[in-house]
């Protein structure tokens, strides 16, 4: 029985140092960037960012004509929501320029690592939305500009 407490007891501490190591990259990550966040936070903060500026415009300007409740409006929306939330906890892990530089990277590695899980929901969800977006441009494309030609 002895043998099964160690086992465990060893597996628990793999677990903690691969945690720790993780956590530890992440805040050198931050601790060094320009911006005061990973590479990581940047880049789908960039990504993000740029979705929700095209979900604004096809929002507004379907906001007018469209009166399809479930198309391309409502897409457009969702996926501006959406997009507004995960920049919005982007933003809370960046490094703020009141806190101490190296305290706060760590407690942004920890805020990232624990959060990351969450962050891969968003980045599915929002995956969804640009796919339903596509698919409401190409037959917004296909019904505005009939193919001419003969098939």
């Amino acid at each position: 029985m002895a043998e099964i407490a160690a086992i465990g007891l060893a597996g628990n501490i793999v677990q903690f140092v691969d945690f720790a190591v993780k956590l530890f990259r992440e805040g050198r990550e931050v601790y060094r960037s320009a911006e005061g966040a990973s590479n990581e936070v940047i880049e789908l903060g960039s990504v993000t960012q740029s979705l929700r500026l095209l979900a604004q415009k096809l929002h507004q300007r379907d906001s007018g004509t469209v009166n399809d409740k479930g198309g391309l409006q409502n897409v457009a929306q969702g996926c501006e929501k959406l997009a507004t939330d995960l920049v919005d906890r982007l933003e809370e892990l960046k490094v703020k320029h009141t806190e101490n530089r190296a305290w706060g990277s760590f407690k942004l590695a920890l805020a990232f690592v624990t959060s990351k899980t969450k962050i891969g929901e968003y980045e599915r969800r929002l995956d969804r939305f640009r796919k339903a977006l596509d698919q409401e441009i190409l037959v917004d494309i296909r019904f505005v500009q009939p193919c001419s030609g003969k098939a």
